[in-house]
């Protein structure tokens, strides 16, 4: 198989595909063998950079006492993770692994990887040089107004749910948002963590508006970065 991605005795491959098959942008390189409380983020991780009918692959035995998760608890989390198991020989050493093979089926993670590849992504620290610019782009935050209340916004964003996005921006609808002045407009989405903003920026692309970016991480990466937010002063039902 391909190799993709070393993580600490995992390695990441892809099956049914080509040689010159590409692995999803991000790479699997955490720092340590997860304890049990995040062997569910970690194969998340993982899953997410398979390609349909790709592999993930644990080229030692998947269960570390230090780590305190067993094969049964390794197993029971690719499950979770839509990985189902087989068996399988290591090309490299010719030894047992253990092997966990994603469907064929376009899931949740291609969605974001396809709406991904018509947008352009910023991080934190390169959307807060852009807010400090005089034409500053139109930051649209499609968070609900409970994650509003509690963690902030960005400073001079729109609140617009991800429920009716795609409705307040076109004009076809009938009616468009009174901030949104052209489909050439710069316009930024901020979710909470950087998936569902991938996925609506996309759908803004494709509806016609041609710069359209989404934050990296989301709020929870501005967050992380000690950059300002401020307390909410509108919703949605407000414009």
């Amino acid at each position: 198989f391909p190799i993709v991605g070393d993580c600490r005795g995992f390695v990441a491959a892809l099956a049914g595909n080509s040689a010159a098959a590409k692995v999803r942008t991000g790479g699997l390189t955490p720092e340590a063998i997860p304890a049990t409380a995040d062997l569910a983020a970690f194969l998340h991780a993982c899953a997410q950079h398979l390609l349909p009918n790709g592999l993930l692959v644990a080229q030692r035995p998947p269960m570390s006492a230090d780590a305190g998760w067993s094969r049964a608890d390794y197993d029971a989390a690719c499950a979770e993770c839509d990985l189902r198991r087989v068996d399988g020989v290591s090309t490299v050493s010719r030894s047992p692994v253990v092997l966990h093979q994603r469907s064929a089926r376009f899931n949740v993670h291609d969605l974001v990887d396809e709406a991904r590849a018509m947008i352009t992504r910023l991080t934190p620290a390169e959307l807060s040089v852009r807010l400090g610019a005089p034409a500053r782009p139109t930051v649209i935050d499609t968070r609900t107004n409970t994650d509003r209340g509690r963690f902030g916004t960005i400073e001079h964003s729109l609140h617009v749910p991800r429920t009716v996005l795609e409705w307040h921006l076109d004009p076809s609808n009938g009616y468009c948002h009174r901030d949104v002045r052209g489909f050439d407009q710069e316009i930024v989405v901020v979710c909470n963590g950087g998936y569902s903003s991938s996925v609506a920026a996309a759908n803004l692309i494709r509806i016609g508006f041609t710069d359209v970016s989404d934050l990296i991480g989301g709020i929870a990466a501005w967050r992380v970065a000690g950059l300002p937010l401020v307390a909410p002063t509108h919703s949605h039902l407000d414009c």
